[in-house]
């Protein structure tokens, strides 16, 4: 019976077509849910849930049609008001964030939440990061120390995405890091200037905003394009250049600052014993 029910709610998400309807899903769900806990019934509560979400979403995507559209007044067609729908201004910024995001993505989210919700105590509401975006916690999430500075370590302020400090760099990875931050570049640049809405809502996902084979077809080219292997071959290249043999002990040796004693020693070392060298010999010629 109360799979026929859930079943039943889901469908009359879908078919919902005035705000006023999905308003009144999503309270019926609300009810539910907290009649659900109170008797204790968690699958019931869990069902409550994803209706209500499903309701949301199905708002979000009224309110964007309708900001799209426009509404009649006097005559005229006026961009639309959330006064005019009885909303409020955080919900209807988070009902829209739902709405944005791929099918695949919020089903794939609600299949992950049930799944967890199931064994867990206590319930949360799914897609919260979504409604709710924060860049901060976005960012506590790839390292917990990304935030927490060292004043007594001058170096601890630089720190790359990953949250190592740039000091911390292997200098094996270097070349890598190069090249994955100017893919990053050329993507980001290119996003911001196809980007399909004119006033985005900066929390707002790439993925929410641009259509799915747009956005991976984008990507593909930035993220393999000709001036990034322009670069690399730069790169390396100018490594060859660098290259040179040791006039005293003949080994390779890539020319730096550090080492640069006109380019033909690998070392100090062996630029003395060569100029050494050469004076014994200058010296045993001029008393021949």
């Amino acid at each position: 019976m109360q799979l026929v029910k859930y079943e039943a709610a889901c469908r009359a998400v879908a078919e919902a077509r005035t705000i006023d309807e999905v308003k009144e899903i999503s309270n019926r769900a609300e009810a539910a849910r907290a009649y659900a806990r109170q008797a204790k019934n968690k699958s019931m509560e869990i069902d409550a849930i994803e209706i209500r979400t499903r309701a949301e979403r199905r708002l979000g995507e009224m309110i964007i049609s309708l900001k799209q559209d426009g509404v009649v007044g006097s005559g005229k067609v006026r961009p639309i008001r959330l006064a005019d729908l009885g909303i409020d201004l955080n919900i209807s910024a988070g009902c829209q964030r739902l709405a944005m995001l791929p099918v695949q993505r919020f089903d794939q989210e609600i299949s992950d939440w049930r799944t967890q919700a199931e064994t867990s105590r206590n319930l949360t509401i799914p897609l919260q990061n979504y409604r709710l975006p924060n860049v901060r916690g976005d960012r506590q999430k790839v390292s917990a120390r990304r935030n927490q500075v060292d004043g007594r370590d001058a170096l601890d302020k630089y720190r790359a995405p990953d949250g190592r400090r740039i000091a911390d760099w292997r200098a094996g990875e270097l070349s890598r890091l190069a090249s994955l931050a100017r893919r990053m570049l050329l993507c980001a640049e290119r996003l911001q200037q196809d980007m399909p809405l004119a006033n985005p809502d900066p929390m707002a996902t790439v993925e929410m905003i641009y259509r799915g084979d747009v956005l991976l077809a984008l990507l593909d080219e930035m993220w393999d394009s000709a001036d990034i292997s322009a670069s690399d071959a730069g790169l390396k290249q100018a490594r060859i250049d660098r290259v040179r043999r040791c006039e005293q002990c003949g080994n390779e040796f890539i020319l730096t600052r550090s080492n640069d004693r006109q380019g033909r020693f690998c070392s100090r070392s062996c630029s003395m014993t060569y100029l050494h060298a050469k004076r014994k010999s200058s010296a045993a010629e001029a008393q021949a």
